[in-house]
């Protein structure tokens, strides 16, 4: 137990080291048949019959089949450091995260919470754990509180453990918990948290007279572990198996059992391995082994085999032929003659002359990743076995040099397309979405093992690949579907989630060798991620990208709720559309960059996930160049979305320039004389004449002794203006018929023509023929 605390006001009774006579067996005896009856009353039946059972929670220890998972060869001891309740409650408690098999009390009560075929929790080393049984005892490792019956009680559980397990009644076998390596540091002690329990007062020497004795007087059956392994020959298997755990009587005799055909070997009890001949070959085996002494007889299972011809010819080839560049991954294919269902295994040379295997007896085919190998030669080694040989010696081998040229990263490049990433996130969502990744290297990417490639996608406050992790907010790797060779590309659907920062930042994508190094290509995506109330979807496709300064357009515009909250499209907070042209694109934040804004009301409220279409009139502002048309939601008097979309639009200056065509006007008119004229005007501008209105476009007649337009407005006689019959577009013309009256003075002057923008300006352009007045 980890907690240290105060020895409370029990009563102590100090351990007798003389061994144990008649009144201390009538003492256990008597403790075991209350422990035996209370144990009689629990809801499971415990594996040492003295015990009362009371389960741990399931969240403090592993569920195993010791010994057929794990081997169990050892007692760990233990002491509470509080009381005997406190450690039951504390390995009930699911938020413990520790356990151990049995608890023994100052009184001599025994308490078992896990099953001895199950891993308890107690030695703060995995591997420990695994192999051992643990037992906590009421007390201090600081005081000498251990009494007598808790001795008495500990020795008798440790010698039925003997009896049922095999573990030997010494120390090499039954150890403190200070004895446990630290499983990161075994240099330290005591576990991962460095415990010194059971402490300086346990009595080890005679502990362990009392459990030896106990031991010696109950049955030591064997206890065969784990499972006897089997190989095969040509007609031939051996058996192998761990030797099996007795108390105190030894092993007599191993047998083994080879079905079918009932073959039989019995061997000595010192002799672990069997062997056979005459098996048929293409027959699947199995064997039993049964250890035998006096006082029992336990047995295990074996592997299935099957005998058949050693493999012969082995072979191995490599792709791409040598020599490459290191950081290339190499596909060695093996192969081999003679045996049924050949198994390979791959290994490499290091340059002392030591082999490692890189890839044990299973398929023809291994890819090795050559990015940590220096430029130079190397030597590959393929055993091959049939099936179910005995995999620590070769039937057949054979040996390849594959010669590496020194690393390049110039045969490692990437081209991406993410065209089709979303612009628009909510925080913690997931979308999916195509990225398109192409080999531009010269050098094929693997997609499975060590050292593969794999698309790595990440949200970053800035752009920047893997030199900019710093700025990464998440990260997530995809494999390929396949291997991919120089000038190929593929399209992988990823499944990606947005962080929870929100605001404007960018999608990236860069190629990663695993294990190995980043690509030096990377390509960003613009995007935006919202707080989930403040997300809004858009469709501008329809917006116009040529504009007038100055023009009106009418466009579709929808929209979608994609927030967690209803749209009101009345109210103070009511829900608008905003629109505005901008020199940068960047929703509200980039307010400073408006050059004009108008919002617009939704026709209704409108519920998350629906989409509304709305038909919308907006002008261009007076600035030019290329621009961005932008559209945001707002609620009104509280907050701007964070999702805006942005259309690229370019906006013209308005050219208003006009001709006119005064053939069959009068040359010649009488003082006050009205005469009826057409003039055909011509709109050679860009942007259509409207024909009413305010602002409409005239055509404006006059007499005057100077040409020159509105410029020389000093010298007109007469003027008069005429509306045009229907709006003209540009490129397009129009005869205007006018009822004409010449002025009251004589003389030779101008009849001139000019069009005007009401309340605006006159055009630059004007037309005239002289006339004369008499």
């Amino acid at each position: 137990m980890r907690a240290r605390v105060n020895r409370g006001d029990s009563q102590l009774t100090s351990f007798p080291l003389r061994l144990p006579g008649l009144s201390l067996l009538l003492f256990a005896l008597a403790g075991s048949s209350a422990d035996a009856s209370a144990a009689s009353l629990a809801a499971a039946k415990p594996d040492y019959a003295p015990a009362v059972w009371v389960p741990a929670s399931a969240s403090n220890y592993t569920i195993a089949n010791r010994p057929h998972d794990y081997p169990v060869d050892m007692i760990v001891i233990h002491d509470i450091e509080g009381s005997y309740a406190s450690a039951i409650k504390s390995f009930q408690d699911p938020n413990r995260h520790g356990s151990a098999h049995y608890i023994v009390s100052y009184k001599g009560q025994v308490t078992q919470m896990v099953a001895e075929k199950d891993i308890a929790w107690h030695a703060g080393n995995w591997d420990y754990n695994t192999r051992a049984i643990g037992i906590e005892h009421e007390g201090y490792a600081g005081i000498n509180t251990y009494t007598s019956p808790e001795y008495y009680a500990s020795a008798r559980l440790a010698a039925s453990i003997c009896s049922r397990w095999g573990v030997t009644m010494d120390r090499a076998h039954v150890i403190g918990h200070n004895q446990v390596p630290d499983p990161d540091n075994p240099k330290l002690f005591g576990g991962s948290d460095h415990h010194w329990d059971p402490g300086p007062y346990w009595n080890w020497k005679g502990y362990l007279v009392l459990a030896n004795n106990y031991a010696n007087a109950l049955p030591s059956p064997p206890h065969m572990v784990l499972q006897a392994t089997a190989f095969s020959g040509d007609g031939t298997a051996t058996v192998r198996w761990k030797a099996a755990r007795t108390c105190h009587t030894p092993v007599d005799t191993y047998s083994v059992i080879g079905q079918p055909g009932n073959f039989q070997v019995t061997v000595p009890g010192n002799v672990t391995t069997a062997s056979f001949t005459g098996l048929t070959n293409g027959v699947d085996y199995t064997f039993t082994v049964t250890a035998s002494n006096s006082d029992g007889n336990d047995s295990v299972g074996s592997n299935h085999v099957m005998p058949g011809p050693a493999c012969a010819n082995a072979n191995l080839s490599a792709s791409p032929a040598a020599p490459q560049s290191a950081g290339v991954a190499v596909r060695f294919t093996a192969g081999s003659t003679v045996c049924a269902n050949p198994r390979y295994q791959f290994s490499i040379q290091d340059a002392n002359g030591n082999w490692t295997t890189k890839q044990t007896f299973g398929g023809n085919t291994w890819s090795w990743d050559s990015y940590p190998y220096a430029a130079g030669s190397h030597t590959i080694r393929v055993w091959a076995n049939h099936a179910t040989a005995d995999p620590s010696q070769p039937e057949s081998y054979a040996e390849l040099t594959y010669m590496l040229t020194p690393f390049s990263m110039t045969h490692w490049h990437a081209q991406y397309d993410t065209s089709k990433v979303p612009v628009s996130w909510v925080a913690g969502k997931s979308q999916t979405f195509p990225v398109t990744v192409t080999n531009a290297g010269d050098v094929t990417w693997p997609s499975t093992g060590q050292g593969r490639v794999d698309l790595d996608l990440h949200f970053a406050t800035s752009q920047g690949g893997s030199a900019n992790k710093a700025h990464w907010l998440n990260s997530k790797a995809f494999q390929m579907p396949a291997d991919l060779g120089p000038g190929a590309s593929v399209t992988m659907n990823v499944t990606f989630a947005a962080p929870a920062k929100t605001g404007s930042m960018v999608l990236e994508v860069e190629m990663i060798k695993e294990q190995d190094f980043w690509f030096q290509q990377w390509q960003p995506a613009a995007v935006n991620v919202a707080t989930p109330d403040k997300a809004a979807g858009y469709d501008m496709s329809k917006a116009p990208t040529s504009w007038l300064a100055g023009q009106s357009q009418t466009f579709p515009v929808t929209v979608t709720n994609t927030s967690t909250s209803t749209w009101l499209s009345t109210g103070y907070y009511r829900t608008d559309l905003d629109l505005h042209f901008a020199t940068s694109a960047g929703g509200a934040a980039k307010q400073s960059t408006w050059l004009n804004s108008k919002a617009y009301s939704l026709p209704a409220n409108l519920a998350p996930g629906h989409s509304v279409t709305m038909n919308v009139t907006f002008a261009a502002p007076a600035k030019t160049g290329s621009l961005v048309l932008e559209a945001v939601m707002v609620k009104e008097h509280q907050f701007w979305f964070q999702h805006w979309q942005a259309v690229k639009v370019t906006v013209a200056a308005a050219v208003w320039s006009a001709s006119y065509n005064l053939t069959g006007v009068p040359a010649t008119w009488s003082k006050g004389q009205s005469q009826s004229i057409t003039v055909t005007v011509t709109n050679t501008g860009n942007i259509t004449w409207p024909s009413s209105g305010y602002y409409r476009v005239d055509l404006g007649l006059h007499f005057t002794t100077q040409t020159g337009g509105s410029s020389k407005l000093a010298y007109w006689l007469t003027s008069l203006a005429q509306s045009l019959p229907a709006d003209l577009a540009p490129g397009n013309s129009v005869p205007v018929t006018i009822s004409l009256t010449a002025p009251s003075a004589g003389g030779s002057m101008y009849l001139e023509a000019e069009m005007v923008r009401e309340h605006q300006f006159w055009f630059q352009q004007t037309g005239f023929i002289p006339v004369t007045v008499s």
